[in-house]
């Protein structure tokens, strides 16, 4: 017979035995969603078996433990051990929440064990399993600090507020229907006792929400430097490249100069020395940029530029660099300068490439006390300059946009340097601004 006190108990047991397997299984062990359904299901249905036919309690627990066990092994591939040990910890809270709810009940509030048989009863007790079984997985993941629980985490810190309002407004309605009258004291003292509990425990969701989050976004930064790194560690390596490059190329154009040192033929050095030489110098764009970054005194600004310059040549991009001085930037260490121009540099390149003209400018000026490092490029479609600094707001796609929410979260800890954003005659600006540089 399908009782529905029977559906509701057999549910919630069989809800707890699956969140207790995904979230707390020692290895962190991940299955597929039709796994956990197919799971699921099997609980409930063996569950709704056993406790048809078995009425004693320590039985009925017995066999419980036994069978979800074998479950959690052959469906979600776990070892014996642990299987046992997912199934102890659930039917724990079980037995243990039904005791002390049936304690509170009777002894405290002067219930009927008797009258405590009916659905109402039987939703809030199993309601009540639902977030102690929350709780208990938010502790766990807090204490292990595991790299998925700020997911977890968020995820049942709503679910827990959700499930805790809906208990507690349940209660307040079931006890005040049903002892305000022959006890009204007691239920102005299970209001002031729910009302400390649910003060505690939000204050709880909301410090473990806070805290890790706080763990998250610090592991995201980790994250995000080891990849950081990873890119510094190519341009070096890239750099290093071209520097032999340009030996072997320089060795070459000696090497070819002595031929004609050797054999006296002095007019035809002069010849192939301006004609072929520095005609070749000048034309390279290469070789213009780096003759333009030499004014530029802090090595690693240059290094990175250099090398961004010269993958934007080699993607077919028109690249004009003017800095006509030398220059040294001040107030802003130099790995989160590096960080910024190399953010700003790579979104110009990707704008750029999609566009017509398909061209880059980088330059460098001094004025009014002040220098700026502008970059510019010409562009497809044109951002919302007033959302573009947020994050996740990017016209390449999902997933995109956090190259210049990153940027506006350094200059935060800068704050005489500025960033300007403008559009002119179909191309993009970017101005950094560093007061007293030069």
């Amino acid at each position: 017979m399908f009782a529905p006190e029977q559906i509701i108990r057999v549910f919630t047991v069989s809800l707890i035995h699956l969140l207790i397997v995904i979230y707390m299984n020692f290895g962190n062990v991940k299955r597929n969603t039709i796994s956990k359904v197919f799971l699921f299901g099997t609980f409930f249905a063996v569950n709704y078996v056993i406790y048809s036919l078995i009425e004693i309690p320590g039985i009925r627990f017995s066999v419980v433990l036994v069978a979800s066990s074998i479950i959690i092994k052959f469906i979600y591939r776990l070892n014996y051990f642990e299987s046992l040990a997912l199934s102890l910890v659930s039917l724990f809270i079980i037995v243990v929440g039904d005791f002390g709810l049936l304690f509170f009940f009777v002894n405290f509030l002067k219930f009927d064990y008797l009258s405590l048989n009916n659905l109402l009863y039987i939703g809030i007790a199993n309601l009540s399993f639902l977030f102690i079984t929350i709780l208990v997985i938010i502790i766990k993941q807090i204490v292990h600090g595991k790299k998925h629980i700020s997911k977890i985490s968020t995820n049942f810190f709503f679910f827990s507020c959700i499930v805790f309002i809906v208990f507690i407004c349940t209660l307040n309605l079931y006890f005040n229907k049903q002892i305000i009258s022959a006890n009204p004291s007691a239920v102005i003292v299970f209001n002031l006792i729910a009302f400390a509990i649910y003060f505690f425990v939000c204050l709880f969701l909301v410090l473990s929400y806070f805290s890790v989050n706080k763990q998250a976004l610090l592991m995201e930064q980790q994250a995000k430097e080891y990849e950081q790194l990873i890119e510094y560690t190519q341009i070096i390596e890239s750099l290093y490249q071209d520097i032999r490059n340009q030996k072997h190329d320089f060795l070459n154009v000696l090497f070819s100069l002595k031929g004609y040192i050797d054999s006296g033929r002095i007019d035809e050095l002069k010849s192939y020395y301006y004609n072929s030489v520095l005609k070749e110098y000048r034309e390279s764009p290469q070789n213009h940029i780096v003759s333009s970054l030499n004014f530029i005194k802090q090595t690693g600004l240059k290094g990175i530029l250099s090398y961004k310059l010269n993958q934007a040549v080699s993607m077919g991009l028109k690249v004009y660099v003017n800095i006509f001085s030398e220059v040294w930037f001040k107030g802003m260490d130099i790995i989160d300068l590096c960080k910024i121009v190399g953010i700003l540099i790579d979104n110009a390149i990707e704008a750029s490439v999609e566009s017509e003209m398909k061209e880059l400018h980088v330059g460098i000026e001094t004025c009014d006390g002040s220098t700026s490092i502008i970059i510019a490029n010409t562009y497809l479609n044109l951002p919302n300059i007033n959302q573009l600094f947020k994050r996740g707001v990017s016209t390449k796609g999902k997933n995109r946009g956090l190259g210049l929410c990153n940027v506006k979260n350094i200059l935060a800890q800068y704050p005489s340097v500025s960033l300007k954003t403008t559009v002119d005659q179909n191309m993009f600006f970017q101005e950094l601004v560093f007061p007293g540089s030069g």
